[in-house]
């Protein structure tokens, strides 16, 4: 009984944002697909993304994507940077306050008070985390069907797929940053505020390495590039870029269970 009321308890205190923002995402998500055969009649996609700017091209189209194609055009308008922002909201905000905010709003002593370990406190209010960000990626990847069924698309799922699921393990890498953060240092907003700004970096090196050669051999430290770099439009899922990212993920995991584990909480 007890393993189970925590996971449940934090599940419960996300469900709210877990459901809103999957409906925002989805149904924006969505609308961008839907009218994307309204767009791509009326102007010449190609053409006039290539007038614009490289660093501009580098920003809001890597990997190669082709925005010709309504799977390129919504990698382009969402998952280059507006989806990976939705996500990082989620998963940053409540790993930095898994622990951190029970610390400041005081009733870390409450939890710890729990017949239960430390380490199974972090594990279950991870895998709550866990939970919801799955159910985010299931919820985009239902609003990408409705917006192409109604736009009467032909997709690939399968390279849809691929950008949803790095898209969610990108997420728990950054949010499992904020949790380790938390655990570290015991305070919420300091962990959000340097997660968030370790994603934005991640994101702004690996634009601008294509672009700026002296930023290029630091290109690999960036998550998006096992993100975004190969095109899981076209390649599909490649085994490597999830072990990166999912293996990171699981480090952060661990050393925030060891940091938790050995720190002396403000009870």
């Amino acid at each position: 009984m007890w393993w189970r009321s925590v996971a449940l308890k934090a599940f419960y205190d996300q469900w709210r944002a877990t459901v809103g923002l999957a409906a925002f995402m989805a149904a924006y998500a969505g609308f961008i697909l839907a009218i994307f055969p309204s767009i791509s009649s009326i102007v010449q996609i190609k053409d006039i993304f290539e007038k614009l700017p490289p660093a501009f091209r580098a920003l809001f189209a890597p990997g190669g994507i082709d925005i010709t194609t309504p799977e390129g055009y919504i990698a382009t308008e969402f998952f280059s940077l507006v989806g990976p922002l939705l996500f990082f909201a989620y998963t940053i905000a409540i790993g930095g306050s898994a622990t951190a905010g029970e610390e400041e709003r005081g009733t870390i002593d409450m939890l710890m008070a729990m017949p239960i370990p430390r380490w199974r406190v972090v594990f279950e209010k991870f895998l709550a985390l866990i939970v919801g960000t799955v159910l985010l990626g299931l919820a985009l990847l239902g609003g990408l069907a409705l917006g192409g069924a109604v736009a009467g698309l032909q997709l690939r799922f399968d390279g849809l797929g691929a950008i949803v699921v790095g898209a969610v393990l990108l997420a728990l890498l950054f949010g499992s940053l904020a949790l380790l953060l938390g655990a570290l240092t015991g305070r919420r907003t300091f962990s959000i505020g340097v997660a968030f700004a370790a994603a934005i970096a991640s994101y702004f090196l690996y634009s601008f390495s294509a672009l700026v050669s002296a930023l290029e051999p630091l290109r690999p430290l960036s998550p998006f590039t096992y993100y975004i770099g190969d095109n899981p439009l076209v390649s599909g899922i490649l085994p490597w870029n999830v072990a990166v990212l999912a293996g990171t993920t699981v480090v952060f995991f661990i050393l925030a269970l060891v940091a938790f584990q050995r720190r002396d909480l403000r009870v």
